[in-house]
């Protein structure tokens, strides 16, 4: 009998057969799944299970702010991952190869225009501006 592929394995399979994203990206995503579960799975004291895209989508933001920070959006670009679909996209990658799974609900469309990467990566990052109104200059 055949000896299953590694995950390593079939994180390099997926990262030739879908060259547009490294392999990093792939296997970022495919550790981020599980531990975004876990987390979730604690904060609703309950066992691991299913996430939505968007569950995931939201999850990735704080994972990728934790561990990059200000650079989350470089590294972000350095995998060629621009919008929240980008996300999709891998996920059914490596639904496509066997690391992770779908449930007839899940859609490639619910990871579209979760957040605007500016918003998510960069914004947390600006100065704070408080609005306030320009002084009114009169002329005698």
């Amino acid at each position: 009998m055949p000896e299953q592929p590694s995950q390593e394995e079939l994180l390099d399979k997926c990262a030739q057969q879908n060259p547009t994203y490294p392999r990093a990206a792939y296997a970022f995503i495919c550790n981020a799944v599980h531990e975004i579960s876990r987390e979730l799975a604690r904060l609703q004291h309950r066992k691991p299970s299913h996430i939505t895209g968007q569950e995931l989508c939201e999850g990735l933001r704080g994972l990728l702010l934790r561990e990059y920070g200000r650079l989350a959006c470089d590294v972000l670009a350095a995998w060629n991952i621009s919008e929240t679909a980008d996300f999709g996209n891998i996920v059914y990658a490596l639904v496509d190869i066997g690391l992770l799974s779908v449930s007839d609900e899940d859609s490639r469309t619910d990871f579209t225009d979760v957040f605007r990467f500016h918003d998510a990566f960069v914004r947390p990052f600006s100065k704070q501006t408080v609005d306030k109104p320009l002084p009114v200059i009169e002329f005698l």
